[in-house]
């Protein structure tokens, strides 16, 4: 998966906006007003970093060498992936889905329900 790829694959999550809150350099995926990618997509290395679960972070990181932690983000729930091809997209994909599972987790009952229909 390309960067173009990848970002039209995170706006199609339902319920997924972008903005750009902290200039227009850095794109954030939002559900519910919260971020689940941020999404670099205008300057070389292109990449995203994304929400993971506390004990799958170092795994990824050890396993592959484009993961790593995420700048500004909390070390122990933000991976930060550089799309150089070397993540599989099949990788690439589940690690966008745990992002956007873990924070639509964290979203109220009625924000939830809404997502659903």
């Amino acid at each position: 998966m390309d960067i173009s790829q990848i970002r039209a694959y995170i706006l199609g999550k339902k319920g997924a906006v972008e903005d750009y809150p902290f200039g227009p350099e850095d794109m954030t995926a939002k559900v519910g007003g919260k971020i689940f990618a941020f999404v670099n997509d205008r300057t070389k290395p292109y990449s995203i970093s994304l929400k993971c679960e506390p004990t799958h972070v170092q795994y990824l990181r050890d396993t592959y060498t484009a993961i790593s932690t995420a700048p500004y983000l909390s070390k122990i729930h933000w991976n930060h992936i550089i799309i150089d091809g070397t993540v599989p997209d099949d990788e690439l994909i589940a690690m966008i889905e745990e992002s956007y599972r873990l924070v639509v987790a964290g979203l109220t009952r009625v924000q939830r329900v809404a997502l659903q229909q």
